[in-house]
């Protein structure tokens, strides 16, 4: 939602700012804090993030809330910009905000660059945060924040189980070692209750000979 070269640092125009709602803004409470967390429930491999199903059956509800929250105040800002005074209002605070930046250069005698064909970019850049903001599919993609998707089967494949499995404890080792030891991490290092073990070589022979003599349950997440 903001308009700017990737270089601007934090003199972009926020398209949302000039629009009115009914109540707070849509997206003015949110943050990377507010979303939901997937990192601590899960291990990083070379497959992608891999999430006991345990957590996952615990956190799936909360993405599901997240997302359908997000996906209300984007279906609210589209409905804002094709509003009859939507877009004339953001032109008219984009043109206010090009101004400020001027007078603000010019005070602290600042030489700035112009932008070629600047306006024809916004009026772009507006176009497509319009046609993508109208079409509720594009919305449901762009509120998405987490995928689920079962463990592929690679079993049969050596190369491939290889990978994850060394990926898998090598990721646990890294985060064992850290002072802030997220819950699928402790689980693990519970389970194994081993505190010799350091390497990911080690962390993977303890966790075969553990499962051997014992298989692992969903009880054994709730550590």
């Amino acid at each position: 939602m903001i308009h700017a070269s990737p270089k601007t640092q934090g003199f972009g125009f926020n398209l949302r700012s000039p629009l009115t709602f009914e109540g707070e803004d849509p997206l003015a409470a949110e943050s990377p804090k507010g979303r939901i967390q997937f990192r601590p429930y899960s291990v990083d491999t070379a497959l992608g993030w891999w999430m006991p199903q345990f957590f996952a059956q615990e956190i799936k509800g909360k993405v599901r809330n997240d997302e359908e929250a997000r996906e209300r105040r984007l279906t609210e800002i589209g409905d804002a910009l094709r509003s009859t005074q939507g877009e004339a209002t953001v032109r008219t605070a984009f043109q206010s905000h090009i101004d400020s930046m001027e007078e603000f250069l010019n005070k602290h005698q600042i030489e700035a660059r112009s932008v070629i064909g600047r306006d024809l970019k916004f009026e772009r850049f507006l176009a497509s945060r319009v046609k993508a903001l109208s079409d509720p599919e594009t919305i449901r993609r762009h509120a998405r924040s987490l995928t689920f998707a079962s463990m592929p089967d690679i079993w049969t494949d050596g190369s491939a189980v290889k990978e994850f499995e060394s990926s898998f404890f090598e990721d646990v080792a890294y985060r064992a070692a850290g002072t802030n030891q997220h819950r699928v991490v402790k689980s693990i290092l519970f389970r194994l209750d081993d505190e010799s073990l350091t390497t990911g070589e080690d962390l993977a022979e303890a966790f075969k000979t553990s499962i051997a003599e014992d298989h692992w349950t969903d009880s054994d997440w709730e550590e």
